[in-house]
């Protein structure tokens, strides 16, 4: 439950964040595309981000098979960096990686209490097994 709740803490505050930026960049208050006339800056870092993007989203679906909360803390620093670097750029390759990573943090997020109950409905019925019937049964956990 707790991990749920900071998973919970951890999605709203990245829309917070990324909300605040949005409104920040849309008023003009900060300079939308600061760095369009850099264009090998924005060469570089489009490719590093979408390196970034690709490793932490299969990275974050690992630790979600694992019931982590920390999967949220991968992804939401790249989602709001990716908006950043949006308003900076105005280059859509960036809005598409946080849109998907948005996505991945959602999934992560919503399925989070079925795995959380899959895991705790696992453990109840291996509990009530007896020793020759735990015998028989394979072993499936990892032991990796």
């Amino acid at each position: 439950m707790k991990s749920n709740k900071i998973t919970t803490l951890t999605v709203q505050l990245t829309m917070a964040i990324t909300a605040v930026i949005v409104v920040l960049f849309e008023t003009e208050v900060l300079p939308m595309g600061y760095l369009t006339a850099y264009s090998s800056t924005d060469f570089i870092l489009c490719m590093l981000m979408v390196i970034i993007t690709l490793a932490v989203m299969p990275a974050s679906f690992m630790l979600f098979k694992q019931n982590k909360h920390r999967r949220g803390f991968m992804l939401a620093p790249v989602i709001i960096s990716n908006a950043v670097l949006y308003y900076l750029t105005v280059n859509v390759s960036y809005l598409y990686m946080a849109l998907i990573t948005l996505l991945c943090l959602f999934a992560n997020w919503n399925n989070g209490d079925k795995s959380a109950e899959h895991n705790t409905e696992e453990k109840h019925t291996e509990a009530h097994l007896t020793e020759e019937e735990k015998k028989d049964k394979p072993d499936t956990t990892n032991k990796e």
